[in-house]
């Protein structure tokens, strides 16, 4: 089925509004992981944003014959989790409930992915440039969950979500590149408001619920995070001792000047003392 697509139409006359030159919210989300203060002005891009964070952690998994081994299936399954909870609750946010007729949507009945509509509206806050950044997470998530469907010993706990991602999504596992790029967004929105249909216990490893604690601390933790910290650390000692040593030659340089001033001072009380012996002698 054709998706449908809404155009928005700026009226007759009427001037376009300027985008702002703030970062995006969406932006700032993406960096939620990122070292310094994205919203400064005047400041490099931020890294490493979430996308790269999430690519060392699926690159740290080693492959066999271009597939994962089975011992490493908890470990991938987790991140995959954590990646889309990061991307419903944080990424795009606690989405509305939708209508009971959209509840169901697993299996056969994938197809209602088509209800929702891909919008200039839905997608105009988002910067293009994150756009084809999501459609790599969504097609490397999709990988774990076709991995995990090949396993010997089947993963129950990515069940519910799996099938209302897989369903979402699909759209953009089947479509060119450069098609997945323009509705990657309204199809994670989608997702997004399809596990608010949900309980939240489905949200669990194993028999663990996840919190946005835990998915926090398991990003902050990776590896490529603990080397930007340390890399800011590091610049952040090196300004200090820069600093330092600006105030040490500062401090010098005022020494130098006050001794000149005191060795001065014993100069013209010499001369004074040596004028008035002068002009003493001269009177006798």
């Amino acid at each position: 089925m054709e998706r449908k697509r809404r155009s928005v139409e700026v009226a007759a006359g009427a001037s376009a509004k300027k985008p702002s030159r703030g970062p995006s919210q969406y932006t700032l989300r993406f960096l939620k992981f990122a070292i310094g203060d994205p919203t400064a002005v005047g400041t490099p891009q931020r890294a490493p944003a979430f996308d790269v964070i999430f690519f060392s952690l699926l690159g740290k998994f080693e492959v066999d014959d271009d597939v994962w081994l089975e011992n490493d299936a908890i470990a991938l399954c987790t991140l995959a989790i954590y990646t889309l909870y990061f991307i419903k609750y944080t990424f795009i946010g606690a989405a509305a409930k939708k209508s009971d007729e959209d509840d169901e949507m697993d299996g056969d009945d994938a197809s209602e992915s088509s209800k929702y509509e891909t919008t200039t509206i839905a997608v105009k806050d988002v910067p293009q440039l994150l756009l084809p950044k999501l459609v790599k997470i969504v097609v490397a998530v999709e990988n774990i969950f076709a991995y995990a469907d090949n396993l010997n010993v089947e993963i129950d706990w990515i069940r519910p979500i799996s099938r209302k991602f897989r369903a979402a999504t699909r759209g953009i596992i089947s479509s060119s590149r450069s098609v997945a790029t323009t509705i990657v967004f309204a199809s994670l929105e989608y997702f997004a408001g399809q596990m608010s249909t949900l309980e939240e216990s489905v949200w669990k490893v194993n028999e663990t619920l996840i919190t946005s604690a835990a998915v926090d601390l398991y990003f902050q933790t990776s590896e490529i995070v603990r080397i930007a910290k340390q890399h800011e650390r590091s610049n952040g000692l090196t300004r200090f001792e820069s600093f330092s040593g600006h105030l040490n030659e500062t401090q010098n340089d005022v020494n130098l000047i006050k001794e000149a001033i005191f060795n001065l001072s014993k100069m013209v009380r010499a001369f004074i003392v040596f004028i008035v012996v002068l002009i003493d002698l001269t009177i006798r």
